[in-house]
């Protein structure tokens, strides 16, 4: 029995780490070759949902004509799918090369999933910029309603309701500004690496003494910070009592936040009135590691080897991450498949000892 049983589970191993260690490889292959450098439109996987083959096709013969060749000219790799939301237009896209001594030639090409439309980078572009300006179109109409929660209020039913997080208008009293300026002239040392807002705007020149300063002063102003939404708070909970809607105040990290299930007018109403900074759909944020201890002083950007950046913006309602979810965001996809092979392989290992053994 042994005889049998051991010589099966080598070759499962062999396997699964050969199956795998090769599905990892391809996934970094696709996304590294296959994903456009298009600004609003999102690569998605669904291009596995759709006939490549067809979309393949379709642009091979557009490009066989466009450039004067025959279809055995034309190489396509890659396959994604491209969704301009706004202009309400899904492309399957592909890299092409050209082959041939007068016609080289390589770049994207865009087939429309339901005509079938072909278009090269520079048309689909003017379509990227006409869903882009949709966007900010929609932006301005939305106002202080994000913009996911405001197109789904248009199609809402009169007595459906959806459940918000609403985020208090900063307000800052002339004391708080006051106590603001002083802490920035306490820290003017590192004032050069901080907005008025607290944020970081840039990591170029930091030190490990400076590091631990930026995040004192950071700290200390975001608790300043707080009490410049206490009044707000307030006025929002004393409008919400009166509409009789149940709803729960939490004081947040960065600011607070009052969830409740509203309806589509009393949304509208909330969004104009001076005491409510913003409306979202049940805040989902990424949390950001701007945690200090005097072992680690964590800077935003500093963990994933970031490129400087000119600012960085923190979304609203967010908590410090847990140190579980601070391994989550470290590790990348692939070496979170690594570490399932690793795992696998050291289990299947103690298998074969515990069967030799016996």
């Amino acid at each position: 029995m042994r005889r049998i049983i051991i010589p099966l589970l080598i070759a499962v191993l062999v396997t699964l780490t050969i199956g795998t260690g090769t599905g990892a490889a391809a996934a970094v292959i696709t996304e590294g070759e296959s994903k456009p450098s298009q600004g609003t439109s999102l690569a998605s996987p669904d291009a596995l949902m759709l006939d490549t083959e067809d979309y393949r096709e379709a642009a091979m013969a557009f490009l066989a004509d466009r450039f004067g060749v025959d279809n055995e000219d034309v190489a396509i790799e890659g396959s994604t799918v491209e969704k301009l939301a706004y202009v309400q237009r899904t492309f399957w896209w592909g890299k092409y090369i050209i082959k041939g001594s007068e016609n080289d030639g390589y770049g994207g090409v865009y087939v429309d999933v339901e005509t079938r439309e072909v278009l090269l980078k520079g048309d689909f572009d003017a379509l990227n910029e006409d869903n882009r300006q949709q966007e900010e179109e929609l932006r301005q109409e939305a106002g202080k309603i994000e913009l996911g929660l405001y197109l789904e209020l248009q199609g809402l039913a009169p007595e459906g309701d959806v459940r918000v997080s609403i985020i208090p208008a900063y307000s800052p009293s002339e004391e708080i500004q006051e106590e603001l300026a002083r802490l920035r002239e306490e820290y003017s040392d590192v004032a050069e690496f901080i907005g008025e807002d607290g944020s970081l705007i840039r990591r170029e020149g930091l030190t490990d003494q400076n590091r631990v300063r930026v995040a004192e002063y950071r700290e200390k102003a975001r608790q300043i910070r707080l009490g410049a939404y206490q009044e707000t708070t307030a006025e929002l909970v004393q409008f919400l009592e009166g509409l009789a809607k149940d709803f729960e105040v939490d004081e947040g990290y960065i600011n607070p936040r009052i969830e409740a299930v509203l309806g589509r007018t009393d949304i509208e109403t909330l969004a104009q009135v001076e005491f409510v900074g913003s409306i979202h759909k049940e805040m989902l944020f990424t949390a950001l590691d701007i945690s200090v201890s005097s072992d680690d002083v964590a800077v935003i950007g500093d963990q994933n080897n970031e490129e400087p950046v000119d600012a960085v913006e923190e979304p609203v309602g967010i908590e410090p991450p847990t140190e579980s979810a601070r391994s989550n965001q470290a590790a990348s996809p692939l070496q979170q498949v690594l570490d399932s092979i690793k795992a696998g392989i050291m289990g299947l290992v103690a298998l074969l000892k515990g069967l030799l053994a016996g």
